[in-house]
């Protein structure tokens, strides 16, 4: 399967970029102690399990907003969670208790609300502040999840990498390459573009050479030979 990502090359001099990634250089320090690499899996596990678990909590909160009502409300009313028996409702098999606030008349209930008038302005469910702020929740919460998730991989994959005997060198090409296949975009040299570790990635879908004109013809090639579907060459046709 092609690499979805692309790769921005320059025809500059050669600058091995792999040792400045910064989630790079934590993991391949850890290596130096296996110990520590262990007690760092089992941390990321543990942060995943309880990342996931505020996930689901925030998306049941969600369910329950869009399920309150099976119609708009008028500016007046605001959907809002009853935390202290949320949970237990849906333990009970509901989705999750409700409550309304009427902020004209400055009261709550657990009665639905009427459907405005013909004539007033409707609001969905969706546009509920504490919906609103449930799903930018959601959203804070799965980026968090993806980034220690990303971590959680490459120290599994040094950790594995160190239980089947290999060496200082040939973990940090399998971690190299773990790093270059999740990204979408990855800057090198036409002469790094050359080197084992670019060669064993899955094809990029887009090549970019800058600077083409400054290269003889035999140096692109180390660049068209990482791609899938398309290059484009950028430069000057009137620099020699």
């Amino acid at each position: 399967m092609a690499n979805t990502s692309g790769l921005f090359m320059l025809n500059q001099s050669c600058l091995s970029t792999f040792l400045l990634f910064p989630p790079f250089l934590a993991v391949f320090n850890e290596y130096q102690d296996v110990g520590a690499l262990e007690a760092t899996i089992n941390k990321h596990k543990t942060e995943l399990q309880n990342l996931n678990m505020e996930i689901t909590k925030c998306r049941r909160r969600v369910h329950a907003i869009e399920g309150a009502v099976p119609w708009p409300l008028c500016r007046d009313w605001e959907i809002r969670i009853d935390e202290e028996n949320f949970d237990n409702d849906f333990l009970r098999g509901g989705i999750g208790r409700v409550y309304y606030v009427n902020h004209r008349e400055e009261k709550t209930t657990f009665e639905m609300p009427p459907p405005p008038e013909p004539d007033e302005q409707q609001y969905s469910a969706t546009s509920m502040p504490e919906y609103r702020a449930l799903m930018s929740s959601i959203v804070k919460l799965v980026e968090q999840c993806f980034t220690i998730k990303s971590h959680l991989e490459r120290c599994t994959i040094v950790k594995s990498s160190i239980d089947s005997g290999a060496n200082h060198m040939q973990v940090r090409q399998t971690l190299e390459l773990h790093v270059l296949n999740s990204v979408h975009l990855t800057m090198t040299t036409l002469g790094t573009a050359g080197s084992r570790t670019l060669e064993g990635v899955d094809k990029f879908e887009v090549i970019v050479v800058d600077e083409a004109a400054q290269s003889v013809e035999p140096a692109t090639l180390s660049a068209l030979q990482l791609g899938s579907r398309h290059c484009v060459l950028v430069g000057d046709p009137q620099v020699s």
